[in-house]
């Protein structure tokens, strides 16, 4: 089989994981947000800690060091998703993802905001790059657990060094070009939008 043919095949697979890990995002915010809204004396602490935990990675001292801080956290979060791609059968990428999506769902409650407000002005404006980066990311780990779990289990599968160059040029090409402009947006314009919105 060619190498264009592998590539298209990765391309087909990678829509219906991406599609997959997308209403599964989406899912996991709202029902995050449902969840807490209902139970929130019971997982505030945990929801806290969870968020003092991202917060420690970032350096917010001043703007120029709170966007390079917001990139690299991301970035990592993002490598983090592919790489436990490379354990089979566990699919971690997609726990990791749907932690986000809990950990955005349950910041309106956290921070005493409307929920679509939130979203809106407090998510949007760099989730765009961000989120798309994250939930990309996650797929091709996806990807890469499903590759090696159908080469493990005897199953035809797309040449896995192909996978991984396109990947890989995917990653360098899209996924840190999203999110230089996600931390870019988030440390400059973000703040602006709320401040003149919800606070």
């Amino acid at each position: 089989m060619s190498e264009l043919k592998i590539d298209e095949r990765c391309k087909s697979t990678l829509k219906k994981i991406i599609l997959f890990c997308t209403v599964l995002f989406l899912v996991s915010v709202v029902g995050a947000y449902i969840l807490a809204r209902g139970n929130w004396e019971l997982i505030e602490a945990q929801i806290a800690q969870m968020m003092e935990g991202v917060m420690d990675n970032l350096n917010i001292e001043t703007n120029k060091n709170f966007g390079l801080s917001l990139f690299i956290n991301n970035l990592r979060a993002v490598s983090l998703m592919i790489l436990t791609g490379f354990i089979p059968f566990l699919f971690i990428p997609i726990f990791i993802l749907v932690l986000n999506g809990i950990i955005i769902g349950a910041l309106p409650m956290l921070t005493g905001t409307n929920f679509v407000s939130t979203m809106v002005f407090g998510i949007l404006p760099h989730g765009i790059f961000e989120l798309s980066a994250i939930i990309l990311g996650a797929s091709f780990g996806v990807m890469i657990c499903l590759t090696i779990v159908r080469k493990i289990i005897g199953k035809n599968t797309v040449e896995f060094k192909i996978l991984l160059k396109y990947i890989l040029k995917k990653y360098v090409f899209v996924i840190i070009p999203l999110l230089v402009i996600a931390a870019i947006v988030e440390a400059y314009i973000t703040p602006i939008i709320l401040m003149n919105t919800i606070f």
